[in-house]
């Protein structure tokens, strides 16, 4: 109990100006949002541009919440699975980073409890930042929905698409700082994941021959568009529970194995 609340604690910063930071990017968005709402004239002039949004599934009904909502959450995926994917990195590598590894592993604990440790908060975190963020969004664009039951069902699809995204990059992010012998690579490599499987995500739906790479890139498996209709398709929950089971059992494995830099 003692290292999960130390892991709180040292963890509780960065949390916090995350949160923060997205908080006032979603508030921005929504007066944004609040400019132009039903007005069906914005549904015409994204229209005419409407190949360049064929990436992210086609424009929504911008006129309401839910659909302005959708073609903006690139703006939640994206930095909310940058934010799980450096917390794993982070949690596990920063006890040889800070040079605190050889006092840690010297107390009466296992490895296998620190690691369980580490990973109870790093889980915690990404939930509480997911769910946290939803309910900034039912406040700044629920007061702007003309169907707020039918908003908040749309918000609880994504934020259960969103906290599966994370779950993915989280646990290789986890996994990767556990395996690579130069903790200091993990960080930029798990981010680069993140960056360079989005940027697929893009090209699948832009170029339709790129189809069949679309199980190659988690930002596919959950997409917004999908969410405002509550539609998860098994392949890919059973792919997301693959990767992250497996991450989750790998990162014990290696990092009971690993040669602490101390």
């Amino acid at each position: 109990m003692n290292i999960i609340l130390h892991e709180f604690k040292s963890n509780l910063k960065s949390f916090i100006i995350w949160f923060v930071s997205l908080g006032l990017l979603f508030f921005t968005a929504s007066f944004e949002f609040d400019m132009f709402k039903n007005d069906p004239r914005i549904n015409e002039i994204f229209e005419d541009f409407g190949f360049m949004f064929d990436a992210i599934g086609g424009v929504p009904d911008l006129t309401t919440a839910a659909g302005y909502l959708s073609l903006v959450s690139i703006y939640i995926y994206v930095p909310l699975c940058i934010f799980s994917a450096m917390l794993g990195s982070r949690i596990i590598s920063k006890e040889e980073k800070n040079r605190t590894a050889e006092y840690l592993f010297t107390l009466p604990v296992s490895r296998n409890k620190v690691i369980a440790s580490k990973l109870v908060v790093a889980v915690t975190n990404t939930l509480l930042i997911d769910v946290l963020s939803m309910l900034v969004c039912l406040g700044a664009f629920g007061r702007l929905s003309d169907s707020p039951e039918t908003f908040r069902t749309f918000l609880f699809h994504l934020g259960l698409g969103v906290a599966l995204t994370q779950m993915i990059f989280l646990s290789i992010g986890m996994v990767l700082s556990s395996l690579l012998k130069n903790y200091k690579k993990s960080g930029g490599i798990t981010v680069g994941i993140v960056i360079g499987t989005f940027m697929l995500s893009m090209l699948v739906g832009l170029v339709e021959a790129a189809e069949p790479l679309k199980y190659l890139t988690p930002f596919q498996y959950f997409p917004s568009a999908q969410m405002i209709d509550g539609h998860f398709e098994l392949v890919f929950i059973i792919i997301t529970i693959a990767i992250v089971a497996s991450s989750f059992v790998g990162l014990f494995y290696f990092y009971k194995k690993r040669d602490l830099h101390i």
